[in-house]
Order: structure tokens, then sequence, then C-alpha cells
């Protein structure tokens, strides 16, 4: 059975990063390999393909521009660092501001999964990570 790579401690401090920035208290619940983090305004999903892939999607905050996925991006890093895993993708990239923090941050569009429209490319990114530790 597939299950979360985050440990309880891992989680509270997402939740702590996410309810700082957007002045919230969101939950949070697992299924097999995926955490949610929900408020009425406030959503995140993280998924785990194993120890392949850390898939982020549902991203959507109140406050929007004021460093939140910039910090849970590098604690997700250090998560992945941990666990060996070499890829994180942004999933279903439909915006021009998670572009733009996808392009700042070193993602790439995945060439199977992404699409172009008037010069802007959607769909999923793709980090690729340095050797895991």
């Amino acid at each position: 059975m597939l299950k979360c790579l985050l440990t309880e401690d891992e989680i509270i401090i997402l939740k702590n990063i996410i309810d700082k920035h957007n002045n919230c208290d969101c939950n949070w619940n697992i299924s097999f390999s995926t955490i949610w983090f929900q408020d009425d305004e406030v959503e995140l999903r993280i998924s785990f393909l194993q120890n392949i892939k850390l898939i982020i999607s549902r991203v959507c905050f109140i406050n929007k521009r004021n460093g939140t996925m910039s910090e849970i991006l590098e604690k997700l890093k250090e998560i992945c660092q941990k666990n060996h895993i070499k890829l994180i993708c942004m999933q279903s990239v439909l915006t021009d501001e998670m572009i733009n923090f996808c392009k700042k941050n070193d993602f790439l569009p995945d060439e199977y999964s992404s699409y172009e429209i008037d010069g802007k490319i959607f769909g999923d990114y793709i980090l690729t990570l340095k050797e895991a530790i």
C-alpha cells in the first residue's frame, strides 16, 4: 500500500507556513500517499508517487505573492532529499502567477503533459533535484 512520506512534524510545519501567510487555521488529512490542507479559501494537495516524484496540486491561497509557496517549496525540497525523491511536479499549472513561480524556481514544462496557448505554457511543470542526501 502507498503511504504518505511526510512525518507528522513535517505536516505541522507545512500547516503552520500556510496558516501564517494566510491568517487561517487549515485542516489536514491523509489518504494513502496524499495529504490535503484545506480551509474555507485555502487548499493545497501534496502527493507522493512512491519515492520517485512528489506532486503539488490544488494550490489556492488567500494571500498571493507573499512567500507561502516559496517557503513550502523549500521545505518540500528538504523532504525530497531525505526520501531520495528526485522530481517535484507542479501539476496542472493554469495561472500566470504559478507559471511565473515555476519559471523563477527552475521548473520546466513537462513535455508530455503541457501545452502552449498564446505563448504561455500550461499544464505540468517538473523540477529535477540534485542528488538526494
